[in-house]
């Protein structure tokens, strides 16, 4: 099993990209810390619409919660030196950060209810 659960906050803002067959698909950091105090940094790849939702709604400081799988790769770089990458491939990323209002007060996270204006409606 390849999987990897990481919180963090953003190193920079996501700049959504397009694959040569048109696909979206974005990278950015995330920082998480250890209980020492150390900071470890991590390279997040997202593809299709979680990419176009990260390039929209995050920002440089935004806290996430990814969930994905390690890649390793390697590439030469223009020297000639081999250099070794690790990335996570997100499957899901999920937005941590209360919004806040025009007077940049804080408005907790609501979550997703159909509202259903007759029995009628209700799917079961």
């Amino acid at each position: 099993m390849n999987q990897a659960i990481l919180i963090g906050n953003l190193g920079n803002d996501p700049e959504l990209s397009y694959s040569r067959n048109g696909d979206p698909y974005t990278k950015f950091n995330i920082a998480t810390n250890e209980r020492d105090g150390k900071t470890n940094w991590h390279r997040i790849i997202c593809f299709g619409k979680t990419a176009e939702n990260c390039e929209r709604y995050l920002k440089k400081g935004s806290k996430v919660a990814v969930l994905g799988r390690i890649e390793y790769g390697q590439y030469e770089d223009r020297d000639g030196i081999t250099r070794y990458t690790t990335d996570i491939i997100a499957f899901n990323v999920e937005f941590l950060d209360t919004k806040t209002d025009n007077n940049n007060k804080h408005i907790p996270p609501t979550r997703y209810k159909k509202r259903f204006d007759d029995e009628s409606d209700i799917p079961f």
